[in-house]
């Protein structure tokens, strides 16, 4: 393996990480705010609307898994 060969493979090593990092930078605070967010609207939509928010939001959290392995 020649060493030019090499050096390309570490750089699109470190490209790959870098974007991978750049991405992680960009997700952190969805990641952060989004279950804050679910929870607020949710007490918001309880104080509205009542028991049926609640309902409403429990047979959605029990949907999500039903979308990820249709999803797949």
């Amino acid at each position: 393996m020649s060493l030019s060969v090499f050096n390309t493979q570490v750089l699109n090593l470190y490209s790959n990480d870098g974007q991978r990092l750049d991405e992680g930078a960009y997700m952190l605070p969805c990641l952060i705010s989004g279950p804050l967010f679910a929870v607020g609207a949710t007490a918001y939509a309880v104080t509205l609307i009542g028991a049926w928010a609640l309902i409403g939001f429990v047979i959605l959290l029990l949907m999500l898994p039903v979308q990820v392995y249709r999803h797949i």
